[in-house]
């Protein structure tokens, strides 16, 4: 095998810490505005074919990895990586108001992250209001996971008669609907989101 063939590690780690970066902002987007929990559930949220929970697992998985490939990228680079930080330090110490800022500015930024402080708290606030858009409406459970719930706790928690609601959903095509039966495995089987299930029985949304 030529020299310009072989496998660099080196190359691909710091290739691999590019890539997974770029995959860790968009699922980081995509987390920041997401509907919460019991509204994802309910609509059957989806971005690009993925629903809540996979985003979460992505983005999850990735920031594992995205670490372990900077470890690996730091252990291969050693020698370099420590003359730069001791030359960057000998410098540091030489620049003394340059360095006290930068630290400074960090533990305030974090002091004012955690404590909400404008305009880290209003980025975070603008979250929340880009995450609660998503639950107007119906699209708002009546019962947090309600959706996880057999079809008769289902119809005791709404105060629906059972017999009733069989019948309609059977009328309606939805005709694994049983007792026992899970409301969100219902709605999946049927191929649609918990939310027409509630529409169709005529579930009010309680907020």
């Amino acid at each position: 095998m030529s020299r310009s063939r072989r496998f660099h590690l080196r190359a691909f780690i710091s290739m691999y810490l590019v890539a997974s970066g770029l995959v860790l902002a968009v699922t980081g987007i995509v987390c920041y505005i997401k509907p919460a929990g019991r509204v994802a559930s309910w609509i059957d949220w989806r971005l690009f074919g993925l629903d809540k929970g996979a985003w979460e697992a992505v983005h999850t998985i990735f920031a594992f990895l995205f670490v372990a490939a900077a470890v690996i990228h730091v252990i291969l680079n050693w020698k370099p990586f420590w003359n730069y930080i001791r030359s960057r330090v000998e410098k540091g110490l030489n620049r003394r108001f340059e360095l006290g800022l930068a630290t400074g500015l960090t533990v305030l930024f974090l002091v004012f992250t955690l404590a909400g402080v404008f305009p880290f708290g209003t980025f975070m606030t603008l979250g929340e209001k880009a995450s609660d858009g998503w639950g107007r409406g119906d699209a708002t459970p009546p019962i947090a996971r309600i959706e996880k719930y057999p079809l008769a706790t289902f119809c005791r928690l709404l105060e629906l008669d059972l017999d009733t609601t069989l019948e309609r959903l059977h009328a309606a095509g939805f005709t694994g609907a049983a007792p026992g039966v899970i409301v969100g495995h219902l709605a999946e089987d049927s191929g649609v989101p918990p939310r027409e299930l509630g529409r169709l029985l005529g579930v009010e949304i309680v907020r």
